[in-house]
């Protein structure tokens, strides 16, 4: 980079010689000419208005993000270890949850970066003699409460871990949290399963669907969103207001499987939103902003090479700075007009999970060049 040039020792002009430095003669009465300048601009002054409408802008176009990040690579554990979902604490705390094995074999469920050094953690119940629970998803409430999906409900409490619900395989297994709060979380499963926890009781929605839902987001109490496929059955997205959930896009694996250009096409893989107004949908036919009241007045920003490698996770900072993760070391950045596909990165790579904090956006999974878990932090 170039240095700033130091301007404090410029000197000051000297003063310039000759008609500058003499003294000002005597100024001679105005003109008639002048005058009635004069008059003009006062006239103007008075009488004129000046519009207050603001300036057209020179164009509509929305407002962009760059694609220009950095990224910081964690490869973690030894082979055989994967992170499946990731959560942010504050710039120097991690955790990431999965399977973890360390170079003895032993296996954990929990990573948590401090600083710049990885500590794991069992996750036990008191009746285990071994092992841990590996879990697929988690909300931190706090560094001393910490909610994880694995099939059934877990939560790490004060260094307690325990199962404060049980799966019950004929109504599906959890998989995926969004909370608004520690008073209104939400998990998500097989069989289109949806349970809702208030801060003291749990409560099975109504099923809607046997369709697995594959991720949940909202806005807050009165805007949720899921979505979510069974391959060769179907996929879905379903939408809470805050009394009811109801469905709001359905399709046969026959009909999303081909692209149809007046419908939401392909498998509701990842859902986001910032907004009541619109949702963020991804699927392998491309990216769509959707209508949160009509699912057919959509804008789909079409695949690129790669889409198809089949993406697994979508998440955004605001509409116009979204990630999309997937298979074989693939993830691409859109920023309001444009998708930006990262190449530098090679080899064998499922990325599986994306989070934001701060203005960044962390990226888990797994590197199977080396069989570790790995961790993509952005730096902008």
């Amino acid at each position: 980079m170039f240095a700033p040039t130091n301007n404090s020792s410029k000197k000051t002009a000297p003063a310039l010689p000759g008609i500058f430095n003499r003294k000002r003669p005597h100024t001679p009465p105005i003109s008639i000419i002048t005058f009635f300048n004069l008059l003009s601009f006062i006239f103007c002054l008075v009488f004129c208005q000046r519009s207050t409408e603001p300036i057209a802008p020179i164009n509509n176009l929305p407002d962009t993000t760059s694609h220009a990040i950095i990224w910081q690579i964690d490869t973690v554990g030894s082979y055989g270890s994967i992170f499946r979902d990731v959560a942010v604490i504050n710039d120097s705390l991690i955790w990431a949850v999965g399977e973890i094995y360390d170079d003895e074999r032993n296996q954990y469920g929990l990573a948590t970066r401090n600083g710049e050094y990885w500590t794991f953690k069992y996750l036990r119940l008191p009746s285990m003699s071994g092992g841990s629970i590996t879990p697929r998803d988690l909300y931190v409430v706090s560094k001393t409460k910490i909610w994880f999906a694995s099939g059934s409900i877990f939560l790490l409490e004060n260094s307690n871990f325990s199962m404060p619900r049980q799966a019950n395989p004929d109504e599906g297994y959890v998989h995926k949290i969004w909370a608004s709060s520690e008073n209104d979380i939400w998990f998500v499963g097989t069989k289109g399963l949806i349970i809702h926890y208030d801060g003291s009781s749990f409560t099975t929605m109504e099923k809607l669907t046997d369709i697995e839902l594959t991720d949940v987001w909202g806005t807050g109490p009165d805007n949720v969103w899921a979505s979510g496929y069974t391959e060769t059955v179907g996929t879905i997205i379903l939408h809470y207001d805050g009394s009811s959930w109801s469905k709001f896009h359905e399709r046969s694996w026959d009909e999303y499987v081909h692209l149809d250009t007046a419908v939401i096409s392909g498998p509701a893989v990842s859902i986001w939103t910032d907004s009541k107004d619109y949702i963020w949908l991804i699927t392998y036919w491309g990216l769509y902003k959707v209508n949160s009241k009509d699912s057919k007045d959509f804008i789909r920003y079409p695949e690129i090479s790669g889409y198809r490698i089949w993406v697994q996770k979508m998440r955004g900072i605001a509409s116009n700075d979204l990630l999309f993760c997937g298979d074989f070391t693939a993830f691409w950045h859109f920023n309001g007009i444009s998708t930006f596909y990262y190449p530098e990165f090679k080899g064998r790579v499922n990325f599986i999970s994306i989070t934001t904090h701060n203005n960044n956006f962390y990226i888990g999974g797994v590197d199977y060049n080396s069989g570790k878990a790995i961790l993509l932090s952005s730096r902008r």
